[in-house]
């Protein structure tokens, strides 16, 4: 062989293990790259690159709470300043301080469930240190909910959950429990924020207001000092077959009041006894309508091949008092039967309804 061809040889091959070592360092590189932008800011990863990618895969991969949600006995977070506490009390959440707060229970129920059955993704290293690394130290969330031992017992423990800032790189946030996880904090999504997203005004649980349809209005019963107008869908027809006859009942669902003005921000008073009416002037309304109607709620089979709309009657009575003002504005209470909560809204709904009558008292 050449001395030539032998000198090719050897500058081949150092060609080759010099690839081979910058490949080396580049995989090294983006093996620590990986680590740091997924494990969180800097210090305290605990994982490696092959673990990140199936734990960030799958919801859940670590359980972090597991307890029963109907053992639950109390239940304390922070949103938006507001230090929102509530306990169980003869099988209801109640507002602590304010027994006479109307709760609205689905939503504890909900919130209850989240936060009972919970799970997260990596887990991290954590030290005292790192608290403000991972927003420990002034957290998004913080909920801390109580739970009995187990069912009938009277020994109780406590969960005290803490979400702290989120990873710019993942969009996932740091989620740390003091009491059982000294070590480590765990990274989590955001499902858990939708149900803890509640002031106290959110957890009110207004008075119904239904909204039938015109045609399922089974029949109206309306009650004025000046008068009275009275429906019943199996012997009245308002319409006679003209679709531009006024229509009492239509004008009468459309002077009721909605869902959005009978809400917390109306309120005048809450835990009202029906003895209490004198106080609102409702004891003696000016006006009141009693409706019968038709809701419906879906029914599947049991293989969720088909589905039915099942009607149920349902019956509404809410009552006005007389009108008063207030800063240059005609306002009266409303009191839906049996939901404890008087409302102060515009007059223009008890007007609305004294149309009715007068209308028909003009035919």
């Amino acid at each position: 062989m050449s001395s030539n061809a032998k000198r090719r040889r050897e500058r081949k091959q150092i060609i080759t293990l010099a690839v081979a070592f910058f490949a080396v360092i580049a995989l090294v590189a983006v093996f620590f790259i990986v680590k740091n932008a997924v494990g969180g800011d800097g210090e305290g990863t605990d994982t490696n690159m092959f673990d990140v990618y199936d734990q960030l895969g799958a919801p859940g991969t670590y359980t972090l709470i597991d307890e029963d949600f109907k053992l639950m006995t109390s239940l304390e977070y922070k949103y938006n300043g507001e230090d929102i506490k509530l306990h169980i009390e003869d099988g209801r959440w109640r507002l602590d301080g304010d027994d006479k707060f109307p709760v609205d229970q689905e939503k504890l129920v909900m919130m209850a469930q989240a936060i009972s059955d919970y799970g997260g993704f990596r887990q991290v290293t954590y030290n005292e240190g790192s608290r403000e690394q991972y927003g420990i130290d002034e957290p998004l969330y913080e909920i801390t909910a109580t739970y009995f031992d187990s069912e009938n017992s009277e020994t109780k423990h406590t969960v005290h959950a803490i979400v702290g800032k989120q990873n710019s790189v993942t969009g996932y946030y740091y989620f740390y429990l003091p009491e059982k996880y000294g070590g480590y904090i765990y990274m989590v999504n955001d499902a858990l924020f939708e149900y803890f997203s509640y002031g106290a005004a959110d957890l009110f649980d207004n008075a119904d207001t239904p909204a039938p349809e015109r045609d399922d209005v089974i029949a109206l019963d309306i009650v004025t000092g000046a008068g009275e107008y009275h429906y019943d869908s199996e012997t009245d027809k308002t319409d006679d077959g003209d679709t531009d006859a006024y229509d009492p009942v239509g004008a009468a669902l459309e002077a009721l009041p909605r869902a959005s003005t009978l809400e917390y921000g109306n309120v005048a008073a809450y835990g009202v006894d029906e003895s209490a009416m004198a106080e609102y002037g409702l004891d003696e309304p000016a006006a009141t309508v009693h409706m019968k109607y038709y809701e419906y709620t879906t029914v599947q089979t049991a293989d969720g091949g088909s589905s039915a709309r099942m009607p149920k009657e349902t019956e509404y009575t809410v009552s006005f008092s007389e009108r008063f003002t207030e800063d240059g504005a005609d306002y009266v209470y409303v009191y839906a039967k049996d939901s404890g909560i008087v409302y102060k809204v515009l007059a223009i709904y008890l007007d609305g309804i004294v149309e009715v009558v007068n209308n028909e008292s003009a035919q």
